[in-house]
């Protein structure tokens, strides 16, 4: 999508030889066809700082701004009019990596804002949206990592994807009471606040619109809410706390934690959560993905109840220390378990079918594990893998060793990936049920001995003769 606001200045230059003046040329209109595929008309343009600015004239008789010439430097101001007409847009990236642009003061002319409109300003610190626009497009100031504050006018009902991504200084975020809906990545790596009210309105947030807000600790969400992406608060650390709305119809809350409304699916554990042990409510049946990311606090976790979790849902839980998987399972998800190095106890029940892919990455205190028969299917580097950052690849685990049965897809897994295993021929298997069976007989023999011992005491009379 980056691609699309990319623009030659070969056509700006173009255009100023032939002005006959340095300010201002208008009554001239050139299409430049960028990559093939990329068309920007100019009417004229104007100098500001020594820099042009091209314009051109819509159909309706009103002025868009096209683009900026990338030596642009310092805070301009976009004029209301141009020749004695109202400039309405700022066009689809017309300030595209204008690296030296400070700040921008748009007039209250403008109605619409379009996509990467100032994607990559990176020195971007100070810029106004007037209170009559309607509309702002998908990556608008993506990357302007100079950008401390933003407010978003009352006419405005979505805050597209990745409108703010990459803003990582943007601290000061006012949400309009319109807003309906917040897009993926809206405000992915914004530095953020430490409290983040939704405004009521707002039906859905889309797939990590606050991931990485270092500073955010308490979130609310409002009776409007229906739909949450995936990875929204990821890589916030410092969250503690969720509240929904009582009256809302899709999502709840209890103990900060939150909840689907009728409590059957765990959807996030803020990651600065104080349990160190926690017991999921008897009745949650499903665990999202991505709920428990990043629990630092978190050591133990009992969930005797659930059915099924997602992808991710335990990564990077540094503290987790034990884990029984519960028997109504049948797969281990892809990453479940990634870079839990505290990890020492894990139980893998005979309902298990599948281990996704990176389950039990960089475990690097699990050193022995026991993989029943039943596992039809292991993804790539599944256990026995670290990852080392210095190199950038995976790297085997050397103290790790698994205890497979013979013939079975585990050991054939240990086998291809020349991981440490013991395997257990299918006559110890046989011996060790003969053995069970055997000792159950045998416990059965005693008990019924017994019995027959007590009523023949409880019958025996002295006196009887």
């Amino acid at each position: 999508m980056k691609a699309k606001y990319l623009r030659r200045f070969s056509a700006a230059l173009l255009l100023g030889a032939m002005c006959l003046s340095p300010f201002r040329c208008a009554a001239l209109e050139q299409e430049v066809n960028e990559n093939g595929d990329i068309k920007m008309k100019i009417s004229g343009m104007i100098v500001i700082h020594g820099s042009q600015i091209s314009y051109y004239e819509e159909a309706d008789g009103k002025m868009s701004i096209v683009d900026c010439g990338s030596d642009m430097k310092g805070a301009i101001e976009i004029p209301e009019e141009i020749d004695g007409k109202a400039v309405t847009k700022i066009a689809e990236g017309a300030f595209y990596n204008v690296e030296g642009l400070e700040g921008v003061k748009i007039p209250d002319s403008v109605t619409v804002i379009e996509a990467g409109a100032f994607h990559g300003c990176k020195a971007l610190a100070e810029v106004n949206i007037p209170s009559g626009v309607t509309s702002i497009g998908e990556s608008a100031f993506y990357g302007c990592e100079s950008l401390t504050e933003i407010a978003f006018p009352d006419a405005v009902k979505e805050i597209p994807e990745s409108c703010c991504s990459g803003c990582y200084a943007l601290s000061d975020i006012t949400l309009p009471s319109s807003l309906e809906s917040i897009g993926a990545e809206a405000f992915y790596s914004a530095k953020g606040t430490e409290t983040l009210e939704i405004p009521d309105g707002v039906e859905s947030v889309g797939d990590k619109a606050f991931y990485y807000w270092a500073s955010l600790k308490t979130v609310s969400f409002p009776k409007t809410l229906t739909t949450l992406g995936d990875y929204i608060f990821d890589g916030c650390d410092a969250l503690e706390t969720i509240t929904v709305d009582a009256e809302n119809q899709s999502y709840c809350d209890e103990n900060g934690i939150l909840y689907n409304k009728d409590m059957t699916t765990l959807v996030k554990y803020p990651p600065c959560q104080q349990y160190t042990a926690f017991k999921v409510p008897e009745s949650v049946r499903e665990i999202a993905a991505w709920a428990f990311i990043g629990a630092v606090n978190l050591e133990g976790i009992d969930l005797s109840n659930v059915e099924k979790f997602g992808e991710d849902t335990f990564y990077y839980c540094t503290s987790l220390k034990a884990v029984k998987i519960p028997a109504a399972m049948d797969e281990i998800p892809s990453a479940a378990f990634s870079y839990c190095h505290s990890l020492t106890e894990i139980e893998i029940p005979k309902t298990i079918r599948k281990i996704g892919a990176y389950a039990f990455l960089d475990c690097t205190g699990i050193h022995e594990i026991t993989v029943p028969k039943t596992v039809k299917e292991f993804g790539e580097y599944a256990m026995g893998y670290g990852y080392d950052t210095d190199s950038e690849s995976m790297t085997m685990l050397e103290d790790f060793k698994m205890h497979v049965s013979r013939g079975s897809v585990a050991a054939a897994y240990a086998k291809a990936n020349e991981l440490k295993c013991t395997k257990h021929p299918l006559i110890s298997t046989i011996l060790l049920i003969f053995a069970a069976v055997c000792a159950v007989i045998a416990a059965v023999t005693i008990v019924i001995h017994k019995k027959q011992t007590e009523v023949h005491v409880s019958t025996w009379n002295p006196r009887a003769k």
